[in-house]
């Protein structure tokens, strides 16, 4: 009985051997009546850069294959001499194929291909112990990972130098936050916006600069994970939630013997994965206007070039570097107040040393954006109070000096984390603030107009002044922005929105592509009220107007109330995913980038939602109907 038993799982083994050999397609088929050490250790894990044990020829003296049995399932094993795994084979479910392959390193398992849909191919890839949490999956059966289940704020650092060296949007793209996750965020409405719009542009962008950075390299490798990690409590700026996040962060990498330092930006964690917040920072180039804000920044704070490029140089240089990594592992674990201000008034003398002992302009210019940065990011979060009164001091020291590049760049960090601070204080008078605000950013236009953050500027300005209900004030410094900065990405946003401000009275036809492929324009609707309603999922108050304006074409008739939808989510199947719920049925306009998509320049939609309201002959009504006036608005033109 005990022999047939063996022969019996010989046979079993051979087939699990087999099925595994089809899922391999650089290992030949197993030829042998049992497992050899040879096969074994030519299988391969299927994604690559990783470290595990591979034993050389003459060191495989004392390794053996030995079959293994038990609750978790049949396959086999390879150990040394000392017992220890180097690699294990398993069938889980007892099919007679190997689902799961796992790679150990000194012991212990650092990889493992997962196949858990049973069709001879691994679509889950977990690294573990100490090679990470990363844990990916495809979706769709090209042995590339597709989305992540599981990734650490480190090891999304490593991907994105990974996406820059071998120039993949898609690598990068899987690293910025989903829609739903976005929603699951439960951040308040000016963060949610802001986020969404930091992605699209980020997406937007990340092949440009990809393709004309020069930090980067393909001999680059990653070295050094650094980040100021806090949170956001529930009721700051509207938001439901606590939001975990890292700001600033930052990497070393080193290209040939050099040690440069990237900024990657901030990023926040949703469930077990950590996610990009932008594009980093560094990679935008001199004459790119720099991207809005860290994660902690109020919408117009921006994130210039910050990257010390070249050896970081002497040991003084180096002993300094050592002290700013050791302050930011305490800051990460600082529990009080206190302490995070203590330690981020040090990391603020650290950097000012390490810009005064600079080899370079280059490396003093990036040292001091990077305490700009650094220190407004902090103001923002609440853990340095006294970090306004540190860029003030910095400001009028640069401006004695006649740093002119620099000044304008600490100026207008200075400006966002005093006004941050100001919206954040209780009682506070958020019109007089925002007023101020406004009158600080003209004033920082008009200092210093050749400025990068200039027409960033320009943008809080229109939009604060529209949303003051002082369209031609608004139309003005919109314009302001495509007279001034023809070069810069606000363009088209800003020619959009003064485009939109200046409709009401005039004739409209939008047209484009629906979510389902077919055409569709306003113009199908003359003879009828149409209301254009731009809308995404990432604003569940554009979500719920929807089911408002399903009332109220009932309540006047689909005969003489047309209504067109523009949806302006990220990946269309969430916006798909929305109408079902929802049982809506009129058209929906989609084209790819969200809130930087061509439907959302070509009237400048700066918020959402946005609705336009047009008359029967196709006259526009209203460029900014609310919905607690459209019901009125509607009886007016509705006989």
């Amino acid at each position: 009985m005990r022999r047939k038993s063996e022969k019996s799982f010989l046979r079993y083994i051979r087939a699990l051997l087999i099925g595994f050999a089809a899922i391999q397609a650089t290992t030949p088929i197993l030829k042998a009546a049992e497992p050899t050490l040879e096969y074994a250790l030519s299988l391969k894990p299927t994604q690559t850069g990783l470290t595990y044990d591979v034993p050389a020829e003459n060191e495989r003296a004392g390794l053996e294959v030995k079959t293994v049995a038990s609750s978790a399932g049949t396959g086999w094993v390879v150990t040394n001499e000392s017992g220890q795994l180097l690699r294990k084979f398993v069938d889980t479910n007892k099919d007679g194929k190997v689902d799961l392959w796992c790679y150990y390193r000194a012991g212990v398992e650092v990889y493992r291909d997962i196949d858990t849909d049973g069709n001879n191919s691994a679509d889950q890839f977990r690294w573990l112990g100490p090679a990470g949490l990363r844990w990916g999956v495809d979706t769709n059966g090209d042995r590339k990972i597709d989305r992540w289940n599981q990734i650490s704020a480190q090891e999304v650092s490593k991907e994105v130098i990974a996406a820059i060296k071998t120039k993949d949007t898609a690598r990068f793209s899987r690293l910025l936050l989903t829609d739903a996750e976005l929603r699951d965020l439960g951040v308040g409405k000016s963060r949610f916006d802001a986020l969404a719009k930091k992605r699209a542009d980020a997406l937007a962008a990340f092949e440009r600069q990809a393709n004309s950075q020069q930090l980067i390299t393909p001999r680059s490798s990653w070295v050094h994970f650094s980040g100021l990690l806090g949170i956001i409590p529930s009721g700051t700026n509207g938001s439901t939630k606590d939001v975990t996040v890292y700001d600033n962060v930052m990497t070393i990498v080193e290209s040939s013997g050099d040690h440069n330092q990237m900024v990657i930006g901030a990023m926040v964690r949703a469930g077990k994965n950590w996610r990009l917040v932008s594009l980093p920072p560094a990679m935008a180039t001199e004459n790119s206007v720099a991207y809005s804000g860290y994660f902690f920044k109020t919408p117009g704070v921006s994130d210039a070039p910050a990257v010390t490029t070249g050896n970081t140089g002497n040991e003084a240089m180096q002993k300094l570097v050592g002290q700013l990594e050791e302050i930011d592992i305490k800051l990460a674990k600082a529990q009080s107040q206190s302490q995070q201000a203590s330690l981020n008034a040090s990391r603020v003398e650290i950097l000012k040393q390490l810009a005064a002992k600079s080899a370079t302009v280059e490396q003093r210019n990036n040292w001091i954006r990077q305490l700009a940065d650094t220190v407004t990011a902090a103001v923002q979060t609440g853990t340095f109070p006294d970090g306004v009164a540190h860029l003030e001091s910095l400001y009028d020291s640069l401006k004695a000096s006649q740093n002119s590049s620099n000044t304008a760049y600490v100026r207008f960090r200075m400006l966002t984390a005093d006004y941050g601070q100001k919206m954040q204080q209780p009682n506070a008078e958020f019109e007089k603030i925002q007023d101020q605000w406004l009158k600080d950013l003209a004033l920082f236009v008009q200092q210093y107009p050749t400025s990068a953050d200039a027409a960033e500027a320009t943008l809080q300005i229109a939009i604060g002044e529209e949303f003051a209900g002082d369209h031609q004030a608004a139309i003005n410094w919109y314009s302001k922005i495509v007279q001034q900065y023809p070069k810069s990405p606000l363009v088209p946003k800003a020619k959009g929105a003064a485009l939109r401000l200046q409709l009401p009275g005039r004739m409209l036809t939008l047209k484009g592509t629906t979510l389902n492929g077919s055409s569709l324009t306003t113009a199908m609707s003359k003879g009828k009220v149409t209301i254009v309603h731009y809308w995404a999922t990432l604003s569940p108050s554009s979500v719920q107007d929807m089911l408002l304006l399903k009332q109220l074409q009932a309540k006047y008739g689909a005969s003489k109330l047309a209504l067109v939808g523009v949806n302006l989510d990220m990946e269309r199947n969430s916006a798909e995913a929305a109408l079902q719920a929802n049982r809506i049925t009129w058209g929906q306009l989609y084209s790819r980038g969200g809130m930087e998509s061509e439907l959302a320049n070509q009237l400048g939609i700066v918020s959402l939602p946005t609705m336009l309201l047009i008359d029967q002959q196709g006259k526009v009504v209203s460029s900014g109907v609310h919905m607690a006036e459209l019901d009125s608005e509607l009886q007016k033109l509705i006989q």
